[in-house]
C-alpha cells in the first residue's frame, strides 16, 4: 500500500524545529490523474497525522504504492499513524 522511511534531519543543517515530508508515486500506481489523485489524499493524511506524531527536525518520505487507490480514509490515517510509530522506534 505504502512505504514510509524516516530520516533525522537533513545533512550539513543544524537542528530544526520544522517537520519535512514529501510524497511520491509512480506509474505503476496508475494515470497521471490517479498518481496526483494518490498523492493529494497522502499530502492530506500526512498534514493530518504528522501533526501530531511528527518529530521536529525530522524528514518523512511516502512512497505510494498500486494498492493505495481504492484505501479508504480512516485506515490510510491509521496505517500512516502505525507506520510513523514503528519508523520512531528505530531511530530514536
Amino acid at each position: 500500500m505504502l512505504l514510509l522511511q524516516a530520516y533525522r534531519g537533513w545533512e550539513g543543517t543544524g537542528p530544526s524545529e520544522e517537520i519535512f515530508w514529501g510524497v511520491t508515486a509512480s506509474r505503476r500506481v496508475g494515470s497521471a490523474v490517479h498518481r496526483n489523485r494518490v498523492k493529494r489524499r497522502l499530502r492530506s493524511a500526512l498534514r493530518e497525522v504528522l501533526t501530531g506524531a511528527g518529530l521536529p527536525g525530522y524528514v518523512y518520505v511516502v512512497v505510494a504504492k498500486r494498492e493505495i487507490k481504492g484505501y479508504p480514509w480512516n485506515q490510510l490515517l491509521q496505517r500512516l499513524r502505525e507506520g510513523i510509530v514503528y519508523v520512531h522506534r528505530g531511530l530514536l
